[in-house]
């Protein structure tokens, strides 16, 4: 048996030609022994170029240890497949994201070890991703600069980021001000998980400090989307206990003068 007759069947042979997703054929010692037309397609080789190559020429250097890793705990193992995300180098010189499954082929009669390589391509997703990060750095650099309380809270009501604010006007960590947060967080998170809503919408609250003193903040909560999904929310708690005592203490002299107005017209 050579390694052509592993797709003698029909069903073999479309189920790793006929797919979007790239497939190679590789020998334990790395050389390249078949590709399909996805893979080609995918890095811009041609089949030759592809089979003139061991499969460590066309991985990201930085990823070849973790590759070559994930390959030696397959041999030492009885697992089927693992699975992985990594960089491959494609013939302009520019890499590409796969999530490469590797699996040992385990037919009797064949007189060498082969690895089934199958790469779905994520490179959209990754820069989207990396995007979304260094948006966050961004946002969390002016964040850290600024007197209002910066915060973003994951969908399982935790917070993943807080500014500097956070100890100044309140005495906490992030972990404290979790405990202290709660009760808006659950309701911030219902609205925006019940209506899946995009725009921001604001709420107030009232949060005690570490030192026993009650600031009252109104909450911009911005829903943070990446690919249609919902993963969390930015949030700006503007301190407004001044503002509040203010508009009271107005009310109260409002209330006064027109006592005074009523008695003295009388």
């Amino acid at each position: 048996m050579n390694i052509s007759d592993l797709l003698s069947h029909p069903v073999a042979y479309h189920a790793f030609h006929y797919t979007l997703v790239g497939n190679a054929m590789v020998r334990f010692t790395g050389e390249v022994a078949m590709v399909n037309r996805s893979l080609c397609n995918m890095l811009g080789y041609t089949e030759q170029e592809l089979l003139q190559k061991r499969i460590f020429d066309i991985i990201f250097a930085e990823d070849a240890p973790l590759y070559n890793g994930y390959i030696n705990d397959l041999l030492d193992s009885n697992s089927d497949y693992i699975e992985m995300e990594n960089r491959y180098i494609c013939h302009d010189g520019k890499h590409k994201w796969g999530t490469t499954t590797l699996s040992p082929i385990k037919v009797d009669g064949l007189p060498e070890r082969l690895l089934l390589i199958q790469i779905q391509e994520i490179t959209s997703r990754k820069r989207l991703v990396e995007l979304n990060e260094e948006f966050a750095n961004k946002f969390r650099m002016l964040a850290d600069n600024h007197s209002d309380l910066f915060y973003d809270v994951m969908l399982d009501g935790s917070i993943s980021f807080v500014n500097r604010a956070c100890t100044k006007l309140l005495g906490y960590d992030l972990y404290e001000l979790e405990k202290a947060l709660g009760e808006i967080i659950r309701k911030s998170l219902e609205h925006v998980t019940e209506t899946y809503t995009k725009a921001p919408f604001e709420m107030e609250t009232s949060i005690e400090g570490k030192e026993g003193h009650v600031l009252k903040f109104k909450v911009l909560h911005i829903p943070n989307f990446i690919q249609n999904e919902l993963v969390g929310l930015h949030c700006i708690a503007r301190d407004i206990t001044l503002q509040t005592r203010l508009e009271k203490a107005l009310k109260h002299s409002e209330k006064k003068y027109r006592l005074l107005a009523d008695h003295t017209g009388k």
